[in-house]
């Protein structure tokens, strides 16, 4: 077994289009719930085995998560959603 320190940095992205498979069930009385971009980055620091990352999300509403005007007595328009995540485990 080496003392040799590797530490592993990682980068992943994903984009996704959630569709909901009954869209009587939602605001917008529509399928299509938006446009999900996510990205993280993470440092692991493998001697330790404690990885310590950051994430950041961002979705972009369509008509589903909207109130449309023709359901409900006043409409209004779903709104931009983000998130910042922090992670961090520690090996014991």
């Amino acid at each position: 077994m080496s003392d040799e320190i590797t530490d592993r940095p990682s980068a992943r992205a994903d984009l996704l289009y959630p569709v909901a498979t009954n869209p009587l069930a939602d605001p917008g009385n529509s399928p299509n719930l938006g446009l999900e971009i996510d990205a993280r980055l993470t440092y692991t620091l493998e001697k330790q085995g404690a990885p310590l990352g950051r994430g950041y999300g961002v979705l972009f509403p369509v008509r589903a998560l909207s109130q449309a005007e023709t359901i409900y007595a006043t409409s209004h328009e779903a709104e931009i959603a983000q998130t910042v995540q922090v992670k961090l485990a520690v090996r014991f």
